[in-house]
């Protein structure tokens, strides 16, 4: 799969950071690949769009 692929090519990198949809499905698939939502740690994002 392309995205275990470049996981595994950075896997050196500390924090990898995905913005993407808010769709119930895009969010489980990337959960299903070990991503957490922000929310679920302390953190703050913050963006200018």
């Amino acid at each position: 799969m392309l995205l275990q692929a470049i996981l595994e090519r950075y896997r050196d990198v500390r924090q990898i950071h995905l913005v993407t949809d808010n769709k119930p499905k895009t969010a489980a698939f990337y959960k299903s690949q070990g991503f957490r939502e922000m929310s679920e740690g302390d953190f703050l994002v913050f963006t200018r769009l």
